[in-house]
């Protein structure tokens, strides 16, 4: 049986939105940088950060993209490291693509984003 807990008059949304504004700014640094390994990886953390926002058909997609993703983005950080320099190839960068859009559009649909406009008192909080 549960018991009830006193709940605290601060909670960590600021904290949580921070951690996700970072996760952003580094997913979309390494998109714009072709940098795989940075951009696999932001997505990663990010969508450790919305997993309670997701529902079971989502969570199964998203990690179908990724079992995708852990090879080829490790045989891409494997060119780099033998070039020397940034690459990605046509494969690995749609399907972090697709996980990208997948996050935001969970975040959007979560009101993460920005709050709908069906009540806009929300929009701030």
């Amino acid at each position: 049986m549960e018991q009830h807990r006193e709940q605290s008059e601060f909670n960590m949304a600021f904290s949580y939105l921070n951690r996700l504004n970072e996760l952003i700014y580094y997913a979309n640094y390494g998109s714009r940088e072709l940098d795989a390994h940075t951009w696999y990886h932001a997505l990663l953390a990010w969508k450790r950060e919305i997993s309670t926002e997701t529902n079971d058909k989502e969570a199964e997609q998203i990690n179908a993209i990724i079992s995708k993703l852990n090879i080829l983005v490790e045989q891409n950080q494997k060119n780099v490291n033998k070039l020397g320099r940034k690459t990605i190839n046509n494969q690995t960068y749609w399907l972090l693509d697709m996980l990208d859009t997948k996050l935001r559009d969970i975040m959007k649909r979560s009101g993460l984003l920005m709050k709908t406009r069906e009540n806009p008192r929300k929009a701030l909080g």
